[in-house]
């Protein structure tokens, strides 16, 4: 099913590795650093908007 590669299945080994990374817990970060994470994703979110907005606005006029 998957291909050889040396001793090892690179394909087999790759999922693995991903499905081992999606257990891990992401707990080792704090609270407040979540929080800062969410607000500055929120910002640069709104930012592209308001730039979007704004080249709609110009190209409108």
């Amino acid at each position: 099913m998957f291909g050889r590669l040396g001793s090892f299945y690179m394909a087999q080994y790759l999922a693995e590795d991903d499905a081992r990374r999606r257990e891990e817990p992401v707990s080792d970060r704090s609270p407040v650093d979540q929080n800062l994470g969410i607000f500055l994703r929120l910002l640069g979110v709104m930012g592209i908007g308001f730039c979007a907005a704004g080249a709609i606005a110009l190209m409108a006029a």
